[in-house]
């Protein structure tokens, strides 16, 4: 693990508590991991071309068919 430090104002260590401050800085850390990870998962999807996918389409015909019955009287 890496330790990092910071310079933060004794008056605001004073107001919040070290505590609460790394655990915000813990949390912020954490849904900046997230973010990352999610910008990764939307450029690989950006990529992907489904209206020309071979097996979407199977897939996707497949599910058509399991479940249309669901469907079907709600178009009436």
């Amino acid at each position: 693990m890496t330790q990092v430090t910071l310079k933060i104002d004794d008056a605001f260590i004073e107001s919040l508590g070290k505590e609460q401050i790394e655990k915000l800085l813990q949390e912020w850390l954490m849904q900046y991991k997230k973010r990352l990870a999610l910008q990764e998962a939307a450029d690989e999807l950006s990529s992907i071309d489904l209206v020309n996918d071979p097996q979407w389409q199977t897939a996707r015909l497949l599910a058509w068919e399991t479940y249309k019955h669901t469907y079907e009287n709600l178009a009436l």
